[in-house]
């Protein structure tokens, strides 16, 4: 069958290491009400087998003292005036939100508005991670499509801020175009049953 096309999208990782803070949560559920359509914001709890084990066990690094990962994605449209208001609420994610993390990332989801990347990702085994790449890879065949890692240099355009962001153009799309637009921008969702599930599990979660 056809190949299904690759889909433009913003996403942000976020690390606890204790239980949510009242205003951890006030944040969270604000910005959960005026979630963009299409947007996902997933709360996982961590801990059982994975605290037990040492952070360098692998270039895994979240793993002892972890309580919760908060994944946030949001589709963009690859237009800049639609996606305008999309860029302003994924952001206010690293203001309202991210200071009540412990500035860790998930590497698996790319976010170049990170200040220091190499430690959000993999925190005290960055350094092993480049001796390896430096013995293994030293042309660099396999890069993360961020700059900063080793020998890495190519930005990733499609999850830039708005000051350095592209429209129009999409690396991970055969042709470079976007996909059709699917979020019409920020806003409370009509569909109140869907409102509804997402604060229901958000709760569940936090129970």
């Amino acid at each position: 069958g056809p190949v299904q096309e690759r889909e433009l999208v913003k996403t942000k990782s976020m690390y606890f290491n204790d239980t949510l803070s009242s205003g951890a949560i006030d944040n969270i559920v604000r910005l959960v009400e005026i979630m963009p359509i299409g947007a996902i914001a997933e709360l996982s709890a961590y801990g059982g087998i994975l605290a037990t084990q040492p952070g360098n066990l692998t270039a895994f690094v979240h793993r002892t003292g972890i309580a919760y990962h908060l994944l946030i994605t949001v589709p963009l449209t690859g237009n800049s005036t639609a996606d305008t208001p999309i860029w302003a609420w994924i952001k206010q994610w690293d203001t309202m939100v991210r200071p009540f993390s412990n500035h860790q990332s998930y590497q698996g989801f790319l976010d170049s508005d990170l200040q220091d990347p190499e430690k959000s990702y993999f925190g005290d085994n960055f350094q092993k991670l480049q001796d390896i790449k430096a013995k293994y890879d030293p042309k660099n065949v396999f890069s993360s499509g961020q700059p900063n890692f080793g020998a890495d240099s190519s930005p990733l355009t499609n999850q830039n801020s708005p000051d350095t962001f592209v429209p129009g153009t999409c690396p991970w799309v055969s042709g470079g175009n976007p996909p059709g637009p699917r979020s019409s921008g920020i806003g409370k969702n009509d569909n109140r049953w869907m409102m509804l599930t997402r604060v229901l599990g958000f709760v569940v979660i936090m129970l």
